[in-house]
């Protein structure tokens, strides 16, 4: 396996053309990255960030200039997206407000959810509802067992058949019961996520964006948003 050069999504080793972002493997535009975006960088994919005069917060330190760049919460609230070489990016609400002149590092259609943070949320699960119709099922045969008052002598087929009709009318109930009961405790265990998926979007909307070359940096660091994203939020 191996990394795309374009969208550094995993693709197969031997593949030429990348099934993300449709980005040919041996696309010149990809194979000569300026010098700054090959400096070393760590484990999590960061770049460092030069400093100097001359460098501002709103330049890309990738290619040095301004014109492709807009902040992070700019592109999330506005919804732009990017195409592979065809020379402009346009905003969704605004087809007219156009920037020609701009060949596109990477093909992002769905350029907002690579710039967000997720933020993880406790959900109910609805298997719970049939675990809890199973179980009273269990239960109320084993009461008719325990109390030895079958309904049918000789045979367990009507104990059966009152212990399901039973279930349908408790078992949801119960299961409703304890599904809410597991989602607040899955709740509670999330908060210290929550609070670090907070800190990470409110770091992620004061950086900025390049359509350029497909990274997103702040005075700390560059990096392409996945790899930016990862190095805040652990998930």
């Amino acid at each position: 396996m191996k990394r795309c050069i374009a969208c550094d999504e995993e693709i197969l080793s031997g593949a030429v053309l990348c099934k993300f972002c449709k980005t040919r493997q041996d696309d010149p535009q990809y194979l000569t990255p300026s010098k700054s975006y090959t400096a070393e960088g760590n484990s999590q994919g960061q770049i460092p960030v030069p400093t100097g005069k001359g460098i501002d917060a709103s330049t890309c330190p990738v290619c040095k200039q301004n014109d492709a760049v807009q902040s992070v919460a700019t592109v999330v609230d506005g919804g732009r997206s990017t195409s592979v070489n065809v020379g402009m990016y346009s905003q969704f609400m605004n087809p007219l407000n156009t920037y020609t002149g701009l060949s596109v590092g990477a093909s992002n259609s769905n350029l907002a959810s690579r710039l967000t943070v997720p933020y993880p949320t406790a959900s109910f699960r609805f298997m719970h509802l049939l675990y809890g119709t199973v179980a009273m099922a269990f239960i109320f045969r084993a009461l008719v067992f325990a109390t030895g008052k079958s309904f049918d002598a000789g045979s367990n087929g009507f104990d059966w058949f009152f212990a399901i009709v039973a279930a349908l009318f408790t078992g949801p109930l119960v299961g409703l019961v304890t599904g809410l009961i597991h989602k607040g405790i899955e709740s509670a265990s999330l908060i210290p996520r929550q609070k670090e998926s907070v800190s990470a979007t409110n770091r992620m909307r004061n950086s900025y964006y390049c359509f350029r070359d497909d990274v997103v940096f702040d005075k700390q660091q560059v990096a392409k948003p996945e790899n930016f994203i990862r190095s805040m939020y652990k998930g």
